[in-house]
């Protein structure tokens, strides 16, 4: 469900013509989804849409502070595959 929470917003961002767009850290505040087991969910996601072709050129992973939000940001880029980079920004 996460992934496809993602997947559905990329495809959105792209069919109203958006060449970037920034997510929080999606479901793991009030809906206590573990930022360690969200982070590679959200990385396999973003490359998946991005490597399959999409108008949408950059994706940011918007969080504040330090702690496991933090933590989820930093695992989700730093799982995010070497050719990719420049797509993708904490």
């Amino acid at each position: 469900m996460l992934a496809s929470c993602y997947r559905n917003s990329l495809a959105l961002a792209a069919d109203n013509g958006l060449r970037s767009i920034a997510f929080p850290a999606i479901s793991t505040g009030a809906f206590g989804y573990p930022p360690e087991q969200a982070a590679p969910v959200v990385s396999e996601t973003i490359e998946s849409v991005l490597i399959a072709g999409t108008l949408v050129e950059q994706v940011r992973l918007a969080v504040t502070g330090s702690g496991p939000h933090w933590s989820f940001a930093f695992s989700a880029f730093a799982s995010f595959r070497t050719g990719m980079s420049g797509r993708l920004f904490v």
